[in-house]
């Protein structure tokens, strides 16, 4: 009987032992850790909107479709086919289509996308694409901002370094309050592009500031100033021989710094 209380009371001094132990090395963690920094791993943070992907897309045969990007480099002469998701669509495309009533253009909507398809395309076809979804809200409809997509679409020719024209005199008008675009564009945007005024003959010195160049667009005119008046050319530059695009006539327009007219005076007869 005096063994079995013996053996008891081995027993419980060892687990009190224990507990002893485990308190002592829980404090002595806990005192570690607040001199030193934990370093915990946050979940990954998600938008929540994610990217919102293009909704036009290039046809490339049954079943197999391009996403466009900003900008996109087409063969000329070989069909473009633009497809863009939606049950009601909107479209624009360069203004040469449009003006001359096209017949190489045409456009069919279907229950889940428009299509755009413009046979024979040309160096002059180069140019922004856009579409967008149209919302109506009754009877009035409008353009969806948040769905639109665009693609400026080049079609590289090179003997047409530049968008060719009907137009081969144009007149740029110059502002001093808001700046001024010379529209020499290029099919080819790898083309190294210049400006030149033809008399007195000299080439246009760009930068980032004053004058500046978007193949999209042509050369900038940040700040219009009577001397940039004249006859200007591009002249663009891509493995062959240069090439000179049609020529441009810049008038700057003063503006008047008060009313045109003073108060008329009225005389009793």
């Amino acid at each position: 009987m005096k063994l079995w209380v013996v053996l008891l009371l081995a027993v419980l001094c060892s687990e009190l032992q224990m507990g002893c132990c485990q308190g002592v090395k829980r404090k002595k963690d806990v005192e570690e850790s607040r001199g030193r920094r934990v370093r915990v791993r946050q979940p990954a943070q998600t938008d929540r909107k994610g990217k919102s992907q293009s909704l036009l897309t290039r046809v490339l045969d049954k079943g197999r479709f391009q996403h466009l990007a900003q900008t996109t480099l087409l063969t000329p002469g070989r069909k473009m086919e633009l497809r863009c998701k939606g049950s009601s669509i909107g479209w624009s495309y360069p203004t040469n289509l449009d003006t001359f009533s096209d017949s190489r253009l045409s456009i069919k909507q279907s229950d889940k996308y428009s299509q755009l398809t413009l046979t024979s395309p040309s160096a002059a076809d180069t140019g922004s694409y856009s579409c967008w979804v149209i919302v109506c809200d009754g009877a009035e409809c409008q353009r969806d901002q948040d769905r639109t997509y665009t693609s400026y679409i080049y079609f590289p020719d090179k003997d047409h370094l530049f968008v060719p024209s009907a137009i081969h005199f144009e007149i740029v008008y110059l502002h001093p309050d808001r700046p001024a675009v010379v529209p020499c564009r290029v099919t080819e945007p790898r083309a190294e592009v210049s400006l030149h005024r033809e008399v007195p003959p000299e080439e246009i010195t760009t930068n980032t500031t004053q004058v500046t160049y978007d193949p999209t667009r042509g050369f900038v005119l940040q700040q219009p100033r009577p001397e940039h008046q004249g006859v200007f050319y591009c002249k663009a530059v891509s493995k062959d021989t240069p090439q000179v695009s049609t020529k441009y006539q810049l008038l700057y327009v003063e503006v008047p710094s008060g009313p045109p007219f003073g108060p008329l005076e009225t005389t009793s007869m």
